[in-house]
């Protein structure tokens, strides 16, 4: 050991206490937070960092995620009563969003969604005018053959499909997080709100999906009520779906005529993942999946129908077929009280 070690070692001292439980939770979720970006972070570095640096959004930050479902509930609150978030809570709006499409098992998410985050990262930009991590947001972000970050940023958005891959914006929303877990901090917190706030209402059904990823419990529990009014059979000339609603409930059943069988949806989020990958495959996708799905398309010169997979057991459908059924999802999604339905189940279990 050198001198120069030997030094250094006199000079570190150890610190060593107990916490209780609570503070030991938000210390984790801190841990969490730093380690989002791929680097393993220490205990000890972690709480030498912070000792050397403690903030108040570090601080409050460590709070919110400890409690996030009772946290984006606030921020749920506030939305709706018109009042501004703090910056801890744009932090965890952002943090959320870049979790929940870390986390998520699907190949595509909705572009919809995908679109608020980089115009609310492109609206921070505008108000702080930094320019010195235009090169790393742009790493993150599509090719568009821009060389301005926020040009760039105006063409995808401008070209956004209905369907964008996921792991497009999962590096596309890790710019919004990384804004507002290090570059806020001088701004003014009342302009910070003035320029987010009209993309909320688009980011918060992912932030909530990232709330139930976590805690696999919906944001709000809802009793059932077995004397609601029932939804409307929708119905083609081969198939039908009659859709159950009730409380937090949502659950379908598809009768196949075609097939001479009844498939169970039983829950919102498999109804998401069967709508989805009817609207994935395509003749430049052949294929898409989901945990309870996997579905291919004809292939030119080798299969001439559509292979359906639920949980191993498999369906041919015919071109036809395929088309029929897709519409009737597509029909039912334009249906008064099924709209209804799926707006009352993303406010508590999400959308991605």
């Amino acid at each position: 050991m050198s001198k120069n070690d030997s030094k250094q070692d006199d000079q570190n001292k150890l610190i060593s206490f107990r916490v209780d439980d609570v503070f030991m939770k938000r210390f984790e979720a801190l841990k969490e937070r730093f380690s989002a970006s791929g680097k393993k972070t220490s205990t000890s570095d972690l709480a030498r960092s912070l000792l050397e640096s403690a903030s108040v959004q570090n601080a409050e930050f460590g709070d919110l995620l400890a409690n996030v479902a009772s946290s984006v509930r606030e921020i749920i609150r506030l939305y709706k009563s018109n009042s501004p978030l703090r910056r801890s809570q744009w932090e965890l709006v952002s943090y959320l969003i870049n979790d929940a499409y870390q986390k998520n098992a699907r190949q595509a998410v909705n572009g919809q969604y995908y679109k608020a985050a980089l115009m609310a990262f492109s609206a921070w930009r505008k108000l702080s005018g930094k320019d010195s991590n235009d090169r790393y947001f742009k790493s993150n972000l599509r090719q568009t053959g821009e060389k301005d970050l926020l040009k760039s940023i105006d063409a995808i958005v401008q070209n956004m499909p209905q369907l964008i891959s996921n792991s497009e914006a999962e590096f596309g929303a890790r710019n919004f997080n990384v804004a507002m877990r290090d570059e806020i901090a001088d701004i003014n917190v009342l302009e910070l709100n003035d320029v987010l706030l009209p993309y909320l209402s688009d980011l918060l059904p992912v932030v909530i999906r990232a709330v139930y990823q976590r805690t696999k419990t919906p944001l709000y529990e809802k009793e059932r009520n077995f004397m609601a009014s029932p939804i409307r059979p929708i119905k083609s000339d081969r198939y039908w779906l009659n859709i159950l609603v009730s409380g937090d409930s949502f659950t379908a059943g598809l009768e196949l005529s075609t097939h001479r069988s009844i498939h169970p949806i039983n829950s919102f989020l498999q109804f998401q993942e069967l709508v989805q990958i009817f609207n994935e495959v395509s003749e430049d996708n052949l294929s898409a999946s989901s945990s309870c799905y996997w579905l291919s398309a004809p292939i030119p010169n080798c299969m001439e129908s559509y292979h359906w997979r639920y949980y191993g057991h498999q369906m041919t459908l015919n071109p036809d077929e395929f088309v029929e059924l897709k519409q009737i999802f597509a029909t039912a999604l334009q249906q008064g009280d099924v709209k209804q339905a799926v707006r009352g189940m993303i406010d508590i279990y999400g959308d991605i």
